[in-house]
């Protein structure tokens, strides 16, 4: 008997969904079958030869899982070869076998159907007779059974979520939190490299506060707002954005840029960046790519993402919050450098690590010789942006591990770790010189010159207990060079100088 399988579609409450039925029967059943159903069914769609063949796997079939299948057997043995086949199709899809030709029976209701698969015990795969007159009552079944895996799935989501959400908003350090928020997206959607972007208190900038998987260059650790990029591009239209390898070959400027110069980046094959946004702003923004070919992003996880992309936002914009209010509490209003109680915080990290380690760290501790004249000659507006020009003078004399702070009025320090005695000394005397080469202008049109006394401690060449210890040592050591004639370094413990 050749058999084929057709799917029939029928409209169910509420209207935007609906219930799908394959049938798979001989045309005269089949034909049964079509006259038995309600007026609600919409179309038939679909036909697939019966039985399946090895080469068709779950891979080839473009249409989505039916929600029961109606399947008409001669031979009881016929139930377990089409489980076997329909388990492996559509695993979540129920199966009913119509025994036409072994007597008749009635199956009343939806309940007496759930009794007769308890009693049938195959678990949900059916042995029913007469298949034409009962199919009501199976497509109501079919319904009732969707509807109940609907509201199943939808709360193992808002489990997930909920339980997403609570280890995102776990802590209010703002590298932690980002770390969580790109695992999360990583559990619900697979992609080979993740990028999270924060943006700056101005909104004229993006930071890169996070990263995983493949190490793809970023376009870089800063962006500009305005710029061209992907991530730019979400950034101004707060909008999701989804590139294939075709739209990424010939996309903007900033996208060209980005696989130019980077040979990694070329083999980016799709693109999914979306905002994370707070009511209507956008206050960060993530990227995910898959490399070397793989599949596109898919509607299904561009909705998954979305949801949990609303959670993660909070939880971001919570963190940065906290992040900047305490560089602020420990930021100069002044100069932005770092203030003195970042400075004592930082130097009692670094010392705890020295100890446990080994290892040097040191401090300078600097004073402007004659910072009062600015003052008393240009006014304290003048004065203030001297402050300023300081810092900037220091800030480009230093490594990027070096600390700079204010520690208050005209006296400053640099803590360099990993930085002995001796070197700490070559940088004092560098900086020393920059500093009485300087043309200070203070804001105004005057022109005038500065120079500073340096003190230097370093630990362990110098016993400290705390962080105030070794501070409290460079500052005896800076004292001694103002002494000394001022315009000239010391060391802690040391009769040593230069002018």
């Amino acid at each position: 008997m050749s058999t084929t399988m057709k799917f029939i579609e029928f409209n169910s409450e509420p209207q935007n969904s609906s219930t799908r039925v394959g049938i798979i029967a001989s045309h005269e059943v089949t034909q049964q079958i079509r006259a038995a159903l309600p007026d609600a069914v919409r179309a038939e769609v679909n036909h697939l030869p019966w039985p399946v063949v090895d080469s068709l796997k779950p891979s080839s079939i473009t249409y989505d899982s039916p929600d029961l299948v109606v399947c008409e057997i001669n031979d009881p043995t016929q139930a377990v070869a089409y489980r076997q086949e329909i388990g492996f199709l559509w695993p979540e899809a129920t199966l009913i076998s119509c025994e036409t030709d072994i007597g008749v029976g009635t199956i009343r209701d939806s309940n007496a159907l759930e009794e007769a698969s308890r009693q049938a015990g195959y678990q949900g795969h059916l042995i029913i007779h007469d298949v034409a007159l009962q199919l009501p009552v199976f497509l109501r079944y079919a319904e009732q059974r969707r509807v109940a895996d609907q509201q199943a799935h939808q709360l193992l989501q808002l489990k997930k979520l909920l339980e997403a959400s609570h280890r995102m908003h776990s802590s209010i350090d703002q590298q932690h939190v980002a770390g969580e928020i790109l695992n999360e997206f990583r559990q619900w959607v697979i992609a080979d490299s993740w990028q999270l972007y924060v943006v700056s208190d101005d909104g004229r900038f993006m930071e890169l506060i996070g990263s995983e998987g493949i190490r793809t260059k970023p376009p870089s650790l800063t962006l500009r707002a305005n710029g061209e990029g992907v991530v730019e591009r979400v950034l101004q239209q707060g909008e999701m954005v989804v590139l294939s390898q075709a739209e990424l070959a010939s996309g903007s400027a900033g996208e060209r840029e980005m696989r130019e110069h980077d040979g990694q980046a070329k083999a980016v094959s799709s693109v999914l960046c979306f905002p994370l946004k707070v009511g209507s702003s956008v206050i960060g923004v993530t990227q995910a790519m898959r490399i070397d070919n793989s599949q596109a992003f898919s509607v299904g996880e561009q909705e998954s993402i979305k949801q949990v992309a609303s959670m993660a936002a909070l939880a971001l914009n919570n963190a940065t919050k906290f992040a900047r209010a305490e560089k602020l509490y420990m930021q100069d209003d002044l100069t932005q450098l770092h203030n003195s109680r970042y400075l004592r915080q930082y130097l009692e990290t670094e010392l705890r690590r020295t100890r446990r380690y080994g290892g040097q760290v040191a401090v300078i501790f600097i004073d402007l010789d004659g910072f009062k004249a600015v003052n008393d000659q240009y006014g304290h507006r003048v004065g203030s942006e001297t402050l300023k020009e300081m810092a900037s003078l220091l800030m480009e004399s230093v490594r990027d591990t070096d600390v700079v702070t204010r520690y208050g009025g005209d006296e400053f320090t640099i803590v360099l770790p990993e930085t002995d005695a001796h070197k700490a000394f070559i940088t004092a005397d560098r900086v020393r010189q920059k500093v009485a080469a300087h043309n200070f202008h203070g804001g105004s049109q005057h022109t005038f010159h500065l120079t500073a006394s340096f003190g230097i401690a370093s630990y362990p060449e110098c016993s400290a207990e705390s962080a105030a210890d070794l501070l409290e040592q460079a500052d005896l050591a800076m004292y001694a060079a103002k002494a000394a004639n001022k315009n000239n370094v010391q060391l802690a413990k040391s009769e040593v100088s230069l002018k």
